[in-house]
């Protein structure tokens, strides 16, 4: 089974990290349901059909200057040996990151 790595980078600070979801030290931000389209009446029926919802997609707050950053999903390498995964030297430093081509 593959695994799942989250980048999360806020423009804002420089803050920059790569995650594989088991953070707890973050702090999600609620977002609710929007409403793609209205409620409609059928007119066959004379009933109400019922509004469609989009879901958005989850944020969190930057841990240090706590401003909104989204997650956005790497690709897993192709590797020849799928269990070692090596990182660059620093991510946090603001350099390439992510991870090392072989």
């Amino acid at each position: 089974m593959a695994l799942k790595y989250y980048r999360l980078n806020c423009e804002i600070c420089g803050y920059n990290s790569i995650t594989d979801g088991a953070n707890t030290n973050l702090v999600e931000y609620k977002r609710s349901k929007v409403q793609k389209e209205i409620p409609k009446l059928d007119p066959a029926t004379g009933k109400m059909v019922e509004s469609t919802w989009l879901t958005l997609p989850k944020k969190y707050k930057c841990p240090k200057c706590g401003r909104l950053i989204s997650p956005r999903k790497l690709k897993e390498p192709e590797l020849e040996d799928k269990t070692k995964i090596t990182y660059d030297k620093d991510i946090t430093t603001g350099g390439q990151g992510g991870f090392e081509r072989l």
